[in-house]
């Protein structure tokens, strides 16, 4: 039987909860790679924390169990994993604004702030991030947890992934850059979104020339880089 002490649940001691409970859930043997049946893993979950020694305890503790041939094998924490809409645990840290973990997986751990996803249509985040200005409904039961609607949050976001490197003129699988997938205010968009304020509009606004500005300073650079290669 295990009993647990009264904690006063607040926002500071979340983490903290979560170690305890992690090392005690560790030690009692469980994987820590088993999923949901959306394709969360553990890891994921602890990417959305701004703390990141969640995320160590479980790709540095390894789980240890026995195969087939009851032989002893070690499984750590996968951080390569993707669920089933694609999202990464780069994915998971920016699309739910944890900037500090998500600093970590590409300052420590090696992310590329400029991957291409198969699955969501080789989009980069500038693109996911882009077009989530369009999702104030959750079509997918994961939309709820990374892509509530909150406003002025994608704004942020995309500041962030500029800030980071993030290249605004690659192109998906559609042939667009980002800021195509800016929304702009149309009866057939208010109709599918409800009434649309008008500092939404300024957010897109803001959000497409942010965007297209970075990627027109970009493409000269290139430009001009491929000038005097020859």
């Amino acid at each position: 039987e295990v009993v647990f002490e009264d904690i006063k649940i607040e926002k500071d001691n979340i983490p903290l909860l979560g170690l305890e409970c992690i090392d005690f859930l560790l030690e009692k043997g469980v994987n820590p790679n088993v999923c949901t049946m959306s394709g969360i893993n553990a890891v994921m979950i602890a990417c959305t924390l701004n703390n990141e020694e969640p995320l160590l305890k479980l790709i540095n503790n390894p789980f240890k169990g026995l195969n087939d041939n009851w032989e002893e094998y070690e499984l750590k924490g996968n951080m390569s994993h993707s669920d089933v809409l694609g999202n990464d645990a780069l994915a998971y840290a920016v699309l739910t604004g944890a900037f500090y973990m998500a600093d970590y997986l590409i300052n420590e751990q090696g992310f590329n702030i400029n991957q291409k996803y198969f699955r969501m249509q080789n989009q980069t985040l500038l693109h996911v991030v882009s077009e989530r200005f369009n999702y104030k409904t959750e079509a997918h039961p994961l939309q709820g947890f990374l892509y509530s609607y909150e406003e002025n949050s994608n704004e942020n976001k995309i500041i962030y992934l500029l800030e980071r490197g993030a290249d605004p003129s690659i192109v998906d699988i559609n042939g667009k850059v980002p800021e195509e997938y800016i929304p702009y205010k149309t009866p057939e968009l208010e109709e599918e979104l409800g009434e649309i304020s008008q500092n939404e509009e300024k957010c897109w606004d803001r959000c497409f020339n942010i965007l297209g500005t970075k990627r027109k300073e970009l493409e000269a650079v290139k430009s001009k880089n491929r000038k005097y290669s020859f």
